[in-house]
């Protein structure tokens, strides 16, 4: 329980930090900025493929209009966890992501076939 509670308590600052970030002047809460987390934990062997697959998905998503963060961390004590943090402009933003073909490619086709576990939240700026 205590590793996943530092993952939370990780994934809490890198909200708040990228909140601060995230929202405009003269808009409460960022005004619809949409922000997510995702912890995978990868099958044993395939970290490399996972490094490759986190760094494309990062590359393309960066060059999104809507995007304003995608940041990728890998756990000190577990090399086989990694922790991704992004930012949306809005929902509509994050569901144009999820569409994209290198969406499905890295993610869905990618990591997910690769991952023992997949934890995620998507949260709004307060």
């Amino acid at each position: 329980m205590k590793k996943a509670a530092s993952w939370i308590g990780l994934a809490g600052i890198l909200v708040t930090a990228g909140l601060l970030l995230a929202a405009a002047p003269g808009e409460p809460g960022g005004g619809g900025v949409v922000c997510l987390d995702v912890i995978y934990t990868i099958q044993a062997g395939h970290e490399a493929e996972a490094v490759d697959d986190l760094r494309q998905l990062q590359a393309a998503t960066r060059k999104e209009p809507g995007n304003l963060m995608f940041l990728i961390h890998r756990s000190t004590d577990n090399p086989r966890q990694f922790l991704i943090y992004e930012q949306y402009r809005s929902q509509a933003d994050l569901d144009t992501h999820l569409a994209k073909d290198y969406f499905q490619r890295y993610s869905l086709n990618g990591l997910r076939k690769i991952a023992e576990s997949r934890v995620a939240g998507s949260f709004s700026p307060l």
